[in-house]
């Protein structure tokens, strides 16, 4: 009880209406009734219009309510968030590249899209690191079974020979 009054305390003191009073009274001698916010319930309330004719609330029509240097409300539209270029093959974020929604990115600059290496923009450095590695032990592999083959007929050409 004593928590009710002293959530309508602050009001009490200040100058109120007649109706005003007789809705306090009721929630704090009637606390069941829960009644709206007294602050609320007799103010005006700005309304706000849409600025586009989409009026449903869709991911493309996010909206933030915000208040002008004038004191007005209205409507800010919010951009759908920018991703962040991932690593084709494991799936890391990129570094160097600058995060942009696809229509954005296409007015971007060549230098902001791709970074100054092999598959720049697309793979990142420990991936291209790999294949480079992988490439080479194959073409050792190749060398390898080329080498062995030659020593094989050398071998048969020897047993030949004798």
């Amino acid at each position: 009880m004593k928590t009710m009054q002293g959530r309508y305390e602050k009001v009490l003191r200040s100058q109120v209406h007649p109706k005003e009073l007789d809705i306090i009274n009721l929630c704090v001698h009637r606390p069941e009734l829960e009644l709206v916010q007294l602050s609320n319930s007799c103010k005006m309330v700005q309304r706000l219009t849409f600025r586009r004719r989409l009026s449903y609330n869709t991911k493309s029509n996010q909206r933030r309510i915000v208040r002008t240097p004038g004191g007005r409300l209205v409507y800010q539209y919010v951009k759908k968030p920018k991703k962040i270029p991932r690593c084709g093959q494991c799936k890391s974020k990129l570094r160097g590249i600058q995060p942009a929604r696809p229509a954005e990115r296409s007015r971007l600059c060549y230098r902001k899209k791709t970074v100054k290496r092999v598959y720049g923009g697309v793979l990142c450095h420990k991936c291209v690191k790999q294949r480079i590695v992988r490439a080479f032990l194959i073409e050792e592999q190749k060398i390898v079974k080329v080498l062995k083959a030659q020593q094989a007929t050398a071998r048969v050409g020897k047993k030949a020979a004798k």
